[in-house]
């Protein structure tokens, strides 16, 4: 909403092999993946951009795959969590708080080291790679992140792009 009539399109993240995105879709048929090679949850965050805007939105994607016996996806409710918070696991990282609008994320914080915040219901956050946040890695929002909690304590643990209970 509010772009123009041509948009250009971002993918960063992971799908299952055999999908693929192009201008805006991801299309293919997911296989099964016998040696577990590239293993669930998917996460990654489309950017598209049109007329100098820009929005992101992040997602995670479960394949249930019976060749594989961890799926490792996370089914937690968040229990009454009204914040999760989320600890970076993984190598140097910053974010941007962000609110959630018709499903869309938007930045609404400064850039900051990202060791561990917490994202408030109705709420997300981006993460990136260098100091200056410019190198998007995603945007989980609150919602995906309440199904990593599986245990329900309202903590999450982050490293590179994969999400985990903590």
């Amino acid at each position: 909403m509010g772009g123009g009539d041509s948009y250009s399109w971002n993918f960063s993240g992971s799908l299952p092999d055999n999908l693929i995105f192009s201008n805006g879709q991801i299309s293919g048929t997911v296989q099964s993946d016998t040696g577990c090679s590239n293993p669930p949850p998917y996460s990654f965050t489309v950017q598209a951009t049109s007329c100098g805007m820009t929005a992101f939105k992040g997602y995670v994607l479960t394949v249930i795959d019976p060749d594989c016996s961890s799926a490792g996806s996370g089914s937690g409710s968040g229990g009454s969590c009204s914040s999760i918070r989320v600890y970076n696991t993984g190598d140097e990282r910053y974010y941007r708080q962000g609110l959630t609008l018709l499903s869309w994320c938007v930045a609404t914080g400064s850039c900051n080291p990202f060791i561990s915040t917490p994202v408030p219901s109705g709420q997300c956050i981006f993460i990136y790679r260098d100091f200056r946040c410019r190198r998007l890695e995603s945007v989980p929002r609150f919602d995906t992140l309440m199904n990593y909690d599986t245990n329900n304590n309202c903590e999450v643990n982050y490293n590179e792009g994969r999400l985990y209970d903590r």
